[in-house]
C-alpha cells in the first residue's frame, strides 16, 4: 500500500508540475521554466505527503472521534472544511516564504495574486489526496469486512465439520459396545481384553477430537487396533491386507474414515470360516481405496440395519475440506470405497 500510494502521489506531482510547465513554457526562458519544474516536483509530492500525515493526524484526535458520531453529512462537512483551512494555511505559509526567499516576486500586497494561485493549487492538491484516501480507506474497510466474513463463515464451517465429527463418535462407540456384547457371551476373557483394547482404541478419537485430519500413518495406527480387536471375535473369518505407499503416509485423512469402513465392512458382510471377509487397503494415487468382497447380510436385525448416516456424514465433511467426495460402488463382486488423500500443507 506504501508503494502504491507513493506512485499515485508522484502521478499527481507530475500531472501538476506538467500543467504548471505547459502554461508557462511560452511566456519564459525554457532551461528556467525547466528548473522551475525540477523544484515544483518534489514541492508538490511533499504537500502531498504533508496533507496525508495532516489527515492521519487528525484521525487521532478527540474531535474527529466527536465528529464521527455525528453522521456521514457531518463528517463529510467538516472534511471540507478542513481541506480549505489546509489550503489556506499552506498558501499563507507559501507567500511568506517567497516573500523571504524570492523578494522580486513580491508585489506589496500578501492576498496577491501568487498567494491566491497557491491556494487554489493547494487546495485541489488537497482535495486529490482526500478523494485518494477515501477510495484507499473504503478498499481496505471493503477487504477487511471480506476478511472478517470470511473467518466468519471458516470458523461456522469448522463448528459444522467438528459436529459431524462428533455423530460419528457415537456411532462408532455404539457399534462397538454392541461387538462387546456378543463377545461376553462367547468368552469373557477375552471381552476384558476387548474392554481394555477398547479403551485404547477410543482414547483416539478423543486425542483427534478437535483436528479436521490426520496424517494417514496415524489412521492406519488406529485401524490396526482396530482391526486386531474385531479378530478377537471373528478369528480366522477376517481377513485384512494393507499395501500402502510410504510416500503417501504423510498424505492426511479425516479421523476415523478408515475405521468407519472397515467397521461398515464387517457390520453389513457375512463373516464365517466358510465365507471369510476380506478387507484390502491400499493407495492409489492420489486415494485410498478400501475394497472387501461383496457378501451382504440377508437378515434385517438391530446390528445389522444402517441409516447410512456414517457415509453421509464423510461425504459431508469432505464437501467442507475437500473439492473432491468420497465413491462407493459394488464392482466385480467388491465393495470398493475411494477416499480422497489430502495433500498436507
Amino acid at each position: 500500500m506504501k508503494r502504491t500510494r507513493f506512485a499515485l502521489y508522484l502521478l499527481i506531482a507530475f500531472l501538476v508540475t506538467m500543467l504548471d510547465f505547459m502554461s508557462e513554457i511560452g511566456e519564459g526562458i525554457l532551461e528556467e521554466e525547466l528548473f522551475f519544474a525540477v523544484q515544483t516536483l518534489p514541492a508538490v509530492l511533499g504537500t502531498c505527503y504533508l496533507q496525508f500525515h495532516i489527515r492521519k493526524w487528525i484521525f487521532g484526535t478527540k474531535l474527529y472521534r466527536a465528529v464521527l458520531s455525528k453522521g456521514p453529512t457531518f463528517r463529510r462537512l467538516f472534511w471540507s472544511v478542513v481541506v480549505i483551512a489546509k489550503a489556506g494555511l499552506l498558501a499563507v505559509i507559501a507567500r511568506g516564504l517567497s516573500t523571504l526567499l524570492l523578494p522580486e516576486f513580491d508585489s506589496g500586497v500578501f492576498f496577491d495574486l501568487l498567494f491566491w494561485g497557491v491556494f487554489i493549487g493547494t487546495l485541489c492538491i488537497g482535495l486529490f489526496v482526500y478523494a485518494l484516501e477515501s477510495f484507499i480507506e473504503l478498499q481496505q474497510e471493503k477487504q477487511g469486512f471480506q476478511l472478517r466474513l470470511k473467518e466468519h463463515e471458516n470458523e461456522k464451517l469448522v463448528a459444522k465439520f467438528l459436529n459431524l465429527k462428533k455423530q460419528l463418535n457415537p456411532h462408532f462407540l455404539f457399534n462397538s459396545f454392541n461387538s462387546l456384547s456378543g463377545l461376553i457371551a462367547m468368552d469373557p476373557n477375552k471381552a476384558e481384553y476387548f474392554l481394555s483394547e477398547l479403551s485404547n482404541v477410543y482414547r483416539y478419537t478423543l486425542d483427534q477430537s478437535d483436528e479436521l485430519v490426520v496424517p494417514l500413518e496415524k489412521e492406519l495406527e488406529l485401524i490396526r487396533s482396530y482391526v486386531a480387536l474385531q479378530k478377537i471375535r471373528f478369528g480366522d473369518s477376517l481377513k485384512v491386507e494393507y499395501n500402502i505407499s510410504a510416500e503417501d503416509l504423510r498424505k492426511m485423512i479425516p479421523p476415523m474414515t478408515l475405521e468407519l469402513l472397515i467397521e461398515n465392512a464387517i457390520k453389513h458382510n457375512v463373516v464365517e470360516k466358510e465365507n471369510p471377509l476380506e478387507i484390502f487397503v491400499r493407495t492409489l494415487g492420489t486415494y485410498a481405496v478400501v475394497s472387501n468382497n461383496y457378501q451382504p447380510r440377508t437378515d434385517s436385525g438391530t446390528e445389522r440395519s444402517s441409516s447410512g448416516m456414517g457415509l453421509k456424514n464423510l461425504k459431508n465433511q469432505y464437501g467442507m475440506i475437500h473439492n473432491e467426495e468420497p465413491r462407493f460402488d459394488v464392482r466385480n463382486g467388491k465393495y470398493v470405497a475411494i477416499i480422497p488423500l489430502i495433500e498436507p500443507d
